[in-house]
């Protein structure tokens, strides 16, 4: 609960700094620009501001392939949806910058013969992207872009085990190359966008009176539809 809470409150944050921002662009361009050489290209700028949600289904391969079976669970985790948002920055020769959140949480549930009752795992992944959008390659209205995301992401494990729920919590980078494409209607932009996510984390689990520390992958392909403003 608390990290969603954070979540909500940075996408909040972030498009309030962004309205800000951007409403002080204008009012400078529009004190200076008749001092501006005419084709001074801008150097930046914000372009848009979108929410997004999608389909993430990453790999989880210790989860489905090892620790779910040995405490006798038949379910694995197959994916669900993701929802964030993210803020747009247009650059000179067709580059574009853009910072956004997303969360995504799946949870698996035990049966009769299994020794848990649950396993809740939720992601709350912060990007920093970069993205080239060449106008050659546009049509009737629609831009194509490819790039990549740096991503940092928390993560939040609740394991219930029918007595007592065990939280674990932490922290691990991810990338992940984007190829999209969108559109402007106005001011009313559309986005659909595919990425697949490489990267994976380290988990501690205790065996005993050790503690084991596990790969997990959390690679992936994940789809998003975005809708948004555009300035």
């Amino acid at each position: 609960m608390k990290t969603k809470i954070i979540s909500i409150l940075f996408l909040l944050l972030l498009i309030a700094i962004t309205g800000k921002a951007q409403e002080q662009v204008q009012a400078q361009e529009q004190v200076k620009v008749e001092e501006q050489p005419q084709g001074v290209q801008k150097l930046f700028k914000v372009l848009s501001v979108k929410f997004t949600s999608g389909w993430y289904n990453p790999k989880m391969d210790y989860w489905n392939n090892t620790y779910l079976p040995a405490v006798g669970v038949t379910e694995t985790f197959v994916g669900n949806i993701s929802i964030g948002g993210d803020v747009t920055f247009a650059l000179p020769y067709n580059l574009r910058a853009r910072v956004g959140i997303s969360y995504w949480s799946d949870k698996v549930k035990g049966n009769e013969s299994s020794t848990i009752n649950s396993l809740h795992i939720d992601f709350t992944r912060f990007r920093l992207g970069a993205v080239y959008a060449p106008k050659v390659a546009s049509f009737s209205g629609f831009q194509p872009y490819i790039g990549i995301d740096g991503q940092f992401f928390l993560i939040q494990n609740k394991l219930d085990d029918g007595s007592k729920t065990t939280e674990q919590q932490g922290q691990d980078y991810s990338f992940a190359p984007v190829i999209g494409i969108d559109r402007s209607f106005g001011n009313f932009i559309v986005a659909a966008e595919f990425m697949y996510n490489l990267g994976g984390y380290t988990q501690e689990l205790k065996d005993g009176i050790s503690t084991v520390k596990q790969k997990i992958s959390i690679a992936g392909p994940e789809v998003t539809i975005s809708l948004g403003y555009s300035f």
